[in-house]
């Protein structure tokens, strides 16, 4: 069993969503899923203007989702 990634970079303002992100890497796990997710929001966000974070609230979403093997 593997995992795809989805990203989704979100306003919680204004409740209003980036289109979302997969990367098309396929993780062996549920834990390397969410560790790779983690791992993108942070070095995402911390690229970020923190005045704008703040202004517009910036986040992450994320969904690992179970796929065929490939």
């Amino acid at each position: 069993m593997k995992f795809i990634l989805t990203v989704w970079v979100c306003s919680f303002l204004n409740n209003v969503c980036a289109p979302p992100v997969t990367n098309n890497i396929y993780y062996n796990s549920w834990s390397e899923c969410v560790d790779a997710a983690l791992n993108y929001s942070i070095d995402f966000l911390k690229e970020q203007d923190v005045k704008e974070k703040n202004n517009m609230q910036l986040a992450t979403k994320f969904m690992c989702k179970k796929v065929e093997s490939v």
